[in-house]
């Protein structure tokens, strides 16, 4: 689960086309669209399509299946903390996949269920998000899915993030009232040491799998 980072294998160079999968309003877009590419969004929330919009960004309304994108392909793909909220993610993928070029590869991040900070809180911990989360994906059970969905070479990343475990012990305090947890809460030093030591290698807060078309 260690390694490069996984931004690093987009390629720097190039009019890539890029489809940014739950895109919201378009952050990614934006960057993506400084660097050169070609970029187009798909997001189901319309003001978040509004807003994307008005920053001059091609967004369709809708999912995947469900817009129409037969006549397009995409060198990147991207699925950006949207993947645990898609309630069949599998035929969303196998959807994505056809519009992948034969040389294109995906990027899918999305919270651990195996993290260290899953483990210490719980249900406090914020990597569930239910309801709106509706499947929970470890490396092991996101690379299946990615396999399954027909896609090849699956490489996982693990990423420390201190914001979870800030948010979990603020979660922690606000079930309990005890002291020690509003102190982590409010020390991002200490969380941050935690993700440090305890947040390596299958314990990472979140997974970030690149994949490839073939």
């Amino acid at each position: 689960h260690r390694g490069r980072d996984p931004w690093d294998d987009l390629p720097r160079i190039g009019r890539m086309r890029l489809l940014d999968f739950g895109c919201g309003s378009g952050a990614y877009l934006l960057r993506r669209r400084e660097a050169g590419w070609s970029v187009t969004g798909v997001e189901p929330s319309h003001d978040a399509v509004v807003a994307a919009r008005s920053r001059g960004l091609e967004v369709i309304e809708g999912s995947v299946p469900g817009v129409d994108l037969s006549d397009r392909t995409f060198d990147v793909i991207t699925l950006l903390g949207v993947v645990a909220c898609l309630p069949d993610p599998l035929t969303t993928l196998r959807a994505l996949r056809e519009r992948l070029a034969d040389e294109g590869m995906i990027i899918v991040s999305t919270d651990n269920a195996d993290a260290a900070a899953a483990n210490w809180f719980g249900p406090d911990w914020p990597g569930w998000d239910l309801p709106r989360h509706y499947v929970h994906f470890t490396g092991a059970t996101l690379t299946d899915t990615l396999h399954r969905a027909g896609f090849a070479h699956v490489r996982i990343v693990g990423k420390r993030r201190t914001s979870r475990w800030r948010a979990a012990a603020r979660a922690r305090y606000a079930s309990t009232g005890k002291r020690r947890w509003r102190f982590m809460a409010r020390h991002r030093d200490l969380c941050s040491v935690m993700s440090r030591v305890l947040s390596r290698g299958r314990r990472a807060d979140e997974i970030v799998a690149i994949a490839h078309a073939r």
